[in-house]
């Protein structure tokens, strides 16, 4: 139960992801830091290290002072992963874990005290019974009442957080109410965009499986088979003799693909970058997998998502972004200050990995 209370206040906190069905999601694309450079980057004041094993971040808002402990933060990781085993598949996407956890801790009293600050907001007690019966789901009172004594809560409390939650909610619900509909152009460009398809060779150096220490031996490499890519060297020949997955029997080729394919996200932001057919990247595309070389093939249009489909999802990703402007205008205006535990958090608080195939 209280991973599931979690879950439910990180979806609120993180770009609105419960009002707008947009997903912040957790592998290499855009990273951002404290200078407002990225829209997604709150820019938290970054404070003085933490020491205490014991202790993951601490939080300071004016001169009160919220701390996560290392146990708590430990448990959080662990509630996310039993949802979501692929959370801490590579290390980029478990970082990124370790960095929302601390971001969304460091939300919380803002966003707590922005509701309470609004009379506005109501709390829904028919749609709080609802909740409160999802939660408790399969329980028996007993098992229930069980479960509420070892995450430290009670009925009362429970409620009470669905209800913020259902304000929050709310909160977000107006800072987004104002965003411009796309227009029609808008919208056929983006269905454009998003139909648009590549078709690429590439050859990849593999570096799972293998310590980090190596991994510059195998960069090497790989920026002498580029070196050569770009002198014209048979694209193909090259990937076949070097490239160390299944495609090289193939000359390296990647069939047709999306910006919304599976593939990963660096990967098809460099693919995609690539303008004319025999274009080869200028430098080594470094994936969780491995350094790719990559040369455009063809490139054409595909079948166009429906039109009301994708005025959908440009309304929700303007509603979220607005929503994201309101809440790093907070941090601002309240000057909040994290201090973090290097060695448990690893993460940088200001740089948060997102990805947006329309960005690619």
């Amino acid at each position: 139960m209280t991973r599931i209370l979690r879950s439910s206040a990180l979806a609120l906190l993180f770009g609105a992801a419960a009002l707008t069905g947009c997903k912040k999601t957790d592998t290499t694309a855009t990273t951002a830091s404290a200078d407002g450079s990225n829209p997604y980057a709150f820019g938290f004041k970054v404070g003085e290290a933490i020491t205490d094993t014991n202790i993951a971040a601490i939080v300071t808002i004016g001169d009160k002072s919220d701390t996560l402990t290392a146990s708590e933060f430990q448990a959080q990781m662990m509630g996310v992963v039993q949802q979501n085993p692929a959370a801490l598949s590579d290390s980029t996407q478990a970082r990124e874990l370790r960095r929302a956890i601390v971001e969304s801790f460091a939300m919380q009293p803002l966003l707590e005290n922005a509701v309470e600050s609004d009379t506005s907001l109501k709390v829904d007690s028919s749609k709080m019974e609802l909740e409160l019966a999802q939660i408790r789901q399969g329980m028996d009172d007993k098992t229930f009442n069980e479960q509420l004594v070892a995450a430290g809560m009670t009925l009362d409390s429970v409620r009470a957080f669905i209800g913020l939650n259902q304000r929050r909610q709310q909160l977000f619900e107006g800072w987004a109410a104002e965003v411009v509909r796309p227009t029609p152009d808008e919208i056929e460009d983006f269905r454009k965009k998003m139909a648009e398809e590549v078709r690429v060779q590439h050859i990849i150096f593999a570096t799972r499986g293998i310590p980090p220490t190596k991994y510059d031996s195998v960069r090497q490499i790989a920026q002498t088979v580029l070196d050569s890519a770009k002198k014209g060297t048979d694209f193909a020949a090259l990937a076949q003799r070097h490239s160390s997955d299944g495609t090289a029997g193939t000359g390296g080729v990647i069939d047709f693909f999306s910006r919304t394919g599976p593939l990963d996200y660096t990967f098809k932001k460099a693919s995609f970058a690539l303008r004319d057919s025999g274009d080869v990247t200028p430098e080594l595309v470094q994936t969780p997998f491995g350094y790719h070389i990559i040369r455009m093939n063809h490139r054409r249009e595909g079948a166009l998502p429906d039109t009301s489909s994708v005025s959908l999802q440009m309304i929700n990703k303007r509603k979220s972004d607005a929503v994201r402007a309101h809440l790093r205008q907070l941090v601002g205006e309240k000057g909040v200050t994290v201090r973090i535990n290097e060695k448990l958090v690893d993460a940088d608080i200001n740089a948060p990995v997102v990805q947006d195939p329309a960005a690619i």
